[in-house]
């Protein structure tokens, strides 16, 4: 099976926590995302203009 996610916020919290997109305490990282056999994953973020 194939599984493709086309929304996850992890970036938005990344960033206001200063981690890792490869490993970090979240849903969603790049290491979990390769042990699972890879798939796809379209990050959103939120940047206020501040």
């Amino acid at each position: 099976m194939y599984i493709c996610d086309c929304h996850c916020n992890t970036l938005t919290q990344l960033y206001k926590d200063r981690s890792s997109i490869y490993q970090n305490k979240y849903h969603v990282d790049i290491e979990r995302i390769l042990a699972n056999g890879g798939g796809l994953q379209f990050f959103a973020m939120y940047l206020p203009k501040e």
